[in-house]
């Protein structure tokens, strides 16, 4: 079977993904939620050195914990 990327990949790496995903989709969804609301268009380090990574990280951070 093909992943998202179409390359080529056995049944058993593909579902080993999807499980895996599952640990961090909540993470992933609270960061969107983040940047949405802080209104950070294009490239941006959660948590990085910048006031805006630090800004976001903190925002995604109580957003997952709620």
């Amino acid at each position: 079977m093909k992943n998202k990327r179409g390359k080529v990949v056995s049944k058993k790496s593909h579902a080993a993904g999807k499980k895996n995903y599952q640990n961090i989709s909540t993470w992933t969804e609270a960061v969107l939620k983040a940047r949405k609301e802080l209104g950070i268009k294009g490239f941006c380090a959660v948590g990085g050195k910048t006031a805006q990574g630090k800004a976001l990280y903190a925002k995604a951070k109580s957003l997952y914990a709620a």
